[in-house]
């Protein structure tokens, strides 16, 4: 599949360093102030700037990544998406749900309000809590502008440093492999240890916002940590748990403890 996927992305990078050309004058003119987790950002990237970044990366996933089409299964997906959007804090519910023939385990949110999951999610989830508590996760991360956010936190971001960003998100969803993680961490303008630890505060709050989606709308918690340990658990069996701070997410035995406190409460 990476045969098929990295001449995609170059077309990718090079479409988004188009569409982003303004990215960093705009950064540059206008000063920048990390919101608060819990609040919404986006003030760097506007909502337009947001649908065309999620145009380019569809057009790299139709080109790269073979799409499960079974009306059985898009069916279900959009069936538990649309249980859980009334209860996720978004502002546009309109969304771009697909549907990834992958058997790895994952899941992805990208600007433009598009959610997508792997075949692997399906073969993998017992129940539907289970399977929901992935979907809330990236509807939560939606919800924050959670791309938006950690651009905003390089206050000279440059359009180099976005389609950077886009490209590793597209690998990470197809391929679940560390390119995605080199071709993010190679545009940052930031310490990787900030970046990291911002990242780990976004998925945080991913994990807590997930949680209270999955219980207003009648779904166990519980199985987001059900699910997490299920991921573990495939992690180990394949011999490629990455340590924490390489992890995108990072899914940790802490992580894991502290979802199913939240999840009980």
């Amino acid at each position: 599949m990476l045969n098929n996927v990295v001449p995609s992305l170059l077309s990718l990078v090079t479409a988004a360093l188009l569409i982003l050309s303004t990215a960093g004058s705009a950064a540059s003119s206008e000063s920048t102030t990390l919101p608060s987790i819990g609040g919404i950002g986006g003030g760097l990237i506007s909502d337009r700037r947001e649908s065309d970044i999620g145009e380019q990366v569809m057009m790299s996933l139709r080109r790269s990544a073979p799409r499960i089409t079974d009306p059985i299964v898009t069916d279900y997906l959009s069936s538990i998406v649309y249980q859980l959007v009334p209860s996720a804090p978004l502002s546009d519910r309109n969304l771009t749900v697909v549907a990834i023939d992958n058997s790895q385990i994952n899941a992805f949110a990208v600007p433009g309000n598009i959610v997508g999951v792997n075949g692997g999610l399906f073969l993998n989830a017992k129940t539907e809590q289970q399977f929901a508590s992935v979907i809330a996760h990236e509807l939560a991360h939606l919800s924050q502008r959670h791309f938006s956010r950690r651009l905003e936190q390089q206050e000279n971001a440059a359009p180099l440093t976005i389609a950077g960003m886009i490209a590793g998100i597209v690998l990470s969803a197809v391929t679940q492999s560390d390119l995605g993680i080199a071709a993010i961490a190679g545009t940052q303008a930031l310490s990787i240890q900030n970046m990291l630890e911002y990242s780990r505060a976004h998925e945080r709050e991913a994990d807590r916002i997930g949680i209270d989606i999955l219980a207003q709308s009648g779904l166990d918690p519980r199985g987001m940590p059900e699910m997490f340990e299920i991921m573990l658990e495939d992690s180990r069996l394949q011999g490629s748990q990455p340590p924490e701070y390489l992890s995108v997410p990072p899914l940790t035995r802490n992580r894991v403890s502290d979802t199913r406190s939240r999840a009980e409460q």
